[in-house]
């Protein structure tokens, strides 16, 4: 009887690590295919923009929105998005008119891979490293 409880407390042994060892392969998987977009994921030339009529500060914007989404999904996927604030990451298109109002960014389909990342980042986040916590996203 001591014999059967001993390999009963082996194989729950060993299928807690099987279970880590799957967890720790999606992972792997998760950031493989994160270092494969980084890498493969063409750059937004400023032409782009200016040949759809976006003046210079509008161009400065978007790369600078273009920028911070690619630092948010490598903390995302890294789960290195603490600031003194908590859990945040700050995807900002920032432009105002000269009353101070802000301007949005317009729908452009090169962006999509981009938020499609983003997206993807946010659920690897979630699943990863949220450890219960709450990710403010700005």
């Amino acid at each position: 009887e001591e014999l059967n409880a001993k390999v009963e407390e082996l194989e729950a042994k060993v299928d807690a690590l099987q279970a880590e060892n799957e967890t720790q392969k999606c992972e792997m998987k998760g950031l493989n295919s994160a270092l494969q977009w980084a890498y493969a994921i063409e750059r937004i030339p400023r032409q782009h923009w200016l040949e759809r009529g976006c003046d210079e500060e509008y161009v400065d914007a978007m790369e600078n929105l273009l920028s911070s989404m690619k630092e948010s999904i490598k903390h995302l996927r890294m789960g290195t998005v603490s600031n003194d604030n908590g859990e945040s990451i700050d995807i900002d298109f920032d432009l105002q008119d000269e009353d101070g109002s802000l301007i949005s960014a317009d729908h452009d389909e090169s962006l999509m891979p981009y938020w499609k990342e983003l997206a993807a980042a946010l659920r690897h986040w979630s699943e990863y490293h949220a450890d219960g916590k709450c990710l403010e996203v700005e």
